[in-house]
């Protein structure tokens, strides 16, 4: 059983590790796969089934690129390295809006040109997990001071769940410097509570990406909320995103 969501990337944000590929893609679609197997006993009066692993897989459709973005050159590097695949449909710059996050395996990448046409580069990506749907937390794209972000209420985390983050530093000028990043929770939206860190990222002094998960455990916070130390100077383009998936998910 197979669901297949299309969007148009004209409205939609794409990213590939701490890469900005928007300037030459020109469609995205999801599938997500239910695999259901068959448990049918002798003595069963109908077909019975169980639902597997869902999968899913990300189809890019882009414009070869040399530069400004690299993207043929990135899409080499990648061939054997999981990337962490973002597609965010109605793209990063409110707070709050919805997404997706898993992280892929390329496995097709095909050139293709014809006479007086562009040349095309699209992507195939495997996921090694499940699709998370994010909410995004912050998109700066001139983060020079440490502060707090306001509070989005993701909702609480059940015994079974856990958060999983993901930060992108896509550009860094000015400095050297570094960055913090912290995600935190409180059971109030102003943070007058009890305000607690529950990820706390690598410290950032160049760009990047990474994603941290919290491990299966109940958190009772539903307000949540992006905590910046800068220190050293710099200034950033940062996006900042945050889910809630169940715990057992590699």
């Amino acid at each position: 059983m197979a669901a297949t969501t299309r969007i148009h990337a004209r409205d939609t944000a794409v990213y590939i590790d701490e890469f900005d590929f928007n300037a030459v893609l020109v469609s995205a679609e999801i599938t997500i796969d239910n695999d259901l197997g068959e448990v049918t006993a002798f003595n069963d009066t109908d077909a019975t089934f169980v639902e597997g692993k869902a999968g899913v897989t990300a189809s890019l459709a882009g414009l070869w690129s040399l530069t400004s973005p690299s993207f043929d050159p990135q899409m080499f590097t990648d061939i054997v390295t999981p990337q962490q695949v973002g597609i965010y449909p109605r793209g990063v710059a409110t707070d709050a809006l919805r997404g997706f996050e898993f992280e892929g395996v390329l496995t097709e990448q095909p050139r293709g040109s014809t006479t007086d046409s562009a040349i095309s580069l699209n992507l195939t990506y495997e996921g090694k997990n499940n699709l998370v749907r994010t909410y995004v937390m912050d998109k700066d794209t001139s983060l020079s001071a440490s502060g707090n972000t306001s509070a989005i209420q993701v909702g609480a985390v059940s015994a079974t769940q856990e958060i999983y983050g993901v930060i992108r530093a896509f550009s860094v000028s000015g400095g050297p410097g570094t960055l913090d990043i912290v995600i935190a929770s409180d059971d109030v939206e102003g943070f007058g509570g009890t305000p607690e860190t529950q990820l706390t990222f690598t410290q950032l002094s160049a760009v990047g990406e990474e994603v941290k998960f919290s491990g299966a455990g109940a958190i009772t916070d539903d307000w949540w909320r992006v905590e910046y130390t800068v220190a050293g100077g710099g200034t950033w383009s940062v996006l900042v995103t945050l889910g809630i998936r169940t715990a057992t998910i590699a």
